[in-house]
Formats: C-alpha cells, structure tokens, sequence
C-alpha cells in the first residue's frame, strides 16, 4: 500500500516500479528509489559492508549514480532547456552556488588553513548538484524517491516500536538506519495524515499513517524530533483554508495531546527518557555539551568574524577553539563528526558573515519552495503527501536556529521531493 501523490488516494502505483513504458522511465523510477533508500539506510550500509572509498560514504555513492543518471539524460536528450517556469526558485540556486563559493573561500583563507578541510565542502556541493539535476530528471525519478522514502519510514518507525518495547525503555526507538532517527520523515507523515483527515480522505489510512508519525517521533525520545513536530504541526493549519482548516486544527491539537501523553507515558517507564529530561532541568549530559559548542562556535566567530575558521573547521580544529575559549568539553565528543549542532552558529564560526548572507538567502529560497507547496495546498486533485512537504520542510529551517536540521540526507530528500511535485503541478 503506498500513497499516490496525484490524488488523495492509496494506490500501489507509487512504490512498485511502473509497468511497461520505455527503459528510460522504469531507469528513472529505480534510480530514484535506490536514492531514497540509501538516504535512510547510508549509516547501516557503511557499518556493514565497508565500501572501501577513503571518506566516502553510501550517500556519496548513491549522489554520484543519480548524477551519472543526470548526465545520461542530458546526452541522450542532446541539449537541456532550463527555462524559467521550471519551478526551482532562482534564490534557492543562487543560494546554493554562493554557499559552495563562501565555503571555498573561507578554506583558502582559514587561519589554520589545510586542503583537508576542502573534503566539507562536499556535502554542500551535493545539496547544489540534487537541485541542478531537478532539472534535468524525469518525474518517475520523483515516483521512485517517494516510495522509497514512504516505505523505508514506516519500516524504521515499526522497527523502533520493536526496539523501545523489546527494551523496555532502556532504548530509544530510533529503528536500525542510524542513532538519529528518520524523524524528518516521521513529521511528514504526521502532518500528511492529518491533512488527509481534515480532508476526509482515506480516513482509517490517515489515521494510522498519522498515529505512525507521531508515536514514532514520541518513540525516538529526540527532543529535537518533538519540537519539529510541534513546529510543523502547527504550520499545517496555515496551509489549508476554510472548513478543512478547522478539521485539520481539531485533529492536530489531538495529534498534539497524543504525543504529550505518549511522552508522559515514557517518562513514567523508560529509564533514557528519565534521564533525558533530567538533563533539561540540570543542564547537563548532552545539553551541557550543546551549550558548551555552541559558547565554542561564538568564540570563533568572534575571532574570524568575516569568513569564520574555514569550512569544516569546527570538528578539526576543536580541541584548540575550545582552549581558546575556555570551555570544558568531554574528550569523546572530540573527533572529525564533531558540529556545533546549531546551523547558524556552525555557520558563523565556519564562514563567518559572507557564510551567514548565503544561508539566509538559502532560508528564503527554502520558503519561496513552501509558499508555492502551500498555494497548491487546496488544490483540486493536490495530494496531501505533498502539501504536507511544506510545513516539514519550514519547520526544519525554524529548528536551525537550536539544532542542525538543513542540509541533512534526508532534508535535502524531502526538498527534491518538493521541486519534483512543484514540476508536476507546473504542467496541469
């Protein structure tokens, strides 16, 4: 059972390869697919069958085949029209060019400059090459990508069902991709269920693909999670209009009081979330460390204030800012995954005030995306999957400003989704 995002139905069209058509589009559909399943799984597929490839990760790996795919496609068309109604915002490429140049820069003129640190700017440059080849894609690229992410989701939820319950508590339901989660996914399922309840369509799907969000971002115990959850929950309202948004605030205040008993209930019986919260009133554990980064990452940016310390400059270079700002942080945090876990501050410290310009244009861009998901919101024939895609999609550029959120595998998923939806709606 899948969600088909032209109509508000379940057809099984979406996550089943197309039947018949030409090579091109069933090549398409699985490339797609593999993309989306590897956004989920890249953490696991790295742990269990070591690709060999220095610092390249799977990610990487699936990235490189769709631009291959892209690359395909543009020799065998012969020439490519990008022509202004495709509905890529000119700010949000505009954007991801100057992020890249920004991160260049501030390599090349970092204080403690090393072509290492030029490996950082990869994953910026990813973000940019996804978007061009939006471009450039057929749809079933989208089709595929959307089932994946649909089907590999709900796997990782029930996983974590499995994990916290088998457990009792001791652990979190995170599922098996990674320690983080797919809570992205998860809040967007979440706000499709309850977009598809207020408009009455496929009410027993909507509830259970509604109930699988949110007790699965409840199962995570990622306070992250819950606050990007509550943040797009109530963006949603703003989305629909007349009846239905009355429908759709009714459930989602529901949905809410649903996830706070579930947090409730957690916290009664399960020893991680007792210690969790316990970090919230003492400042300590994890939120010590967070504040303790994110003093660090201020540090730096008030030392290099222009073009910051040089992309991917933090986790290096962390040990030594830390001393320099005199800032207590435990040893084991200290190693090359290392971030701020602050968008904006790791941006500061790393690419100063050129860094910070790029990234807010890159905000405006991500919410000309959300404005125009959101004018089609009440359309006719509009699935609620994709309408949906615009208060997920915002909720993680607000969460920037107290956690890293943008440029995550799974963000930029949701963001390509987005543009392949706003391409479909362009040609009706």
């Amino acid at each position: 059972m899948a969600i088909d995002h032209g109509t508000c139905s379940t057809r099984p069209t979406v996550v089943s390869a197309p039947r018949g058509g030409s090579h091109p589009v069933r090549s398409a559909w699985m490339t797609g697919a593999l993309f989306g399943v590897l956004s989920v799984y890249w953490p696991l597929v790295d742990k269990a069958l070591p690709l060999g490839l220095g610092l390249l990760r799977a990610y990487d790996v699936a990235v490189l085949v769709v631009l291959g795919f892209a690359f395909v496609q543009v020799l065998r068309l012969g020439s490519v029209s990008l022509r202004m109604h495709v509905p890529v915002p000119t700010l949000l490429l505009v954007a991801l060019y100057l992020i890249v140049g920004v991160r260049l820069m501030s390599v090349a003129f970092s204080p403690w400059s090393e072509w290492t640190l030029l490996w950082s700017v990869g994953r910026y440059g990813e973000a940019l090459a996804l978007v061009v080849t939006a471009l450039v894609l057929p749809t079933p690229f989208g089709e595929g990508l959307r089932g994946a992410l649909v089907i590999s989701g709900l796997a990782e939820t029930a996983t974590g069902a499995l994990q916290l319950i088998a457990s009792h508590g001791v652990q979190p339901g995170v599922g098996i991709a990674s320690a983080r989660g797919v809570y992205e996914l998860q809040v967007w399922f979440a706000v499709t269920g309850l977009m598809m309840a207020a408009q009455r369509s496929r009410v027993r799907f909507a509830w259970l693909l509604g109930g699988a969000g949110i007790l699965g971002v409840a199962a995570t115990m990622i306070r992250t999670a819950w606050m990007q959850l509550i943040i797009a929950i109530g963006l949603g309202a703003l989305t629909l209009n007349g009846q239905a948004r009355g429908r759709y605030v009714r459930r989602a205040v529901l949905g809410a009081v649903s996830l706070g008993v579930g947090i409730v209930i957690l916290a009664k019986t399960s020893p991680y979330l007792q210690y969790k919260l316990q970090q919230l009133t003492q400042g300590t554990g994890t939120i010590g460390v967070r504040l303790a980064l994110w003093s660090m990452g201020l540090h730096a940016f008030r030392a290099y204030p222009f073009l910051g310390i040089g992309s991917g400059g933090f986790a290096r270079y962390a040990d030594i800012i830390a001393g320099e700002a005199g800032v207590p942080v435990p040893p084991q945090y200290l190693d090359w995954r290392l971030s701020a876990h602050n968008t904006v501050v790791g941006i500061l410290a790393e690419t100063g005030l050129a860094g910070l310009l790029a990234y807010a244009m890159y905000v405006l861009g991500v919410i000309q995306v959300v404005r125009r998901l959101a004018r089609s919101a009440n359309g006719e024939g509009v699935s609620p999957t994709t309408a949906a895609l615009g208060p997920t999609l915002a909720s993680t550029v607000i969460l920037d400003t107290v956690a890293q959120s943008s440029f995550g595998p799974l963000t930029l998923a949701l963001l390509l989704l987005a543009i392949y939806d706003l391409r479909r709606l362009a040609r009706r």
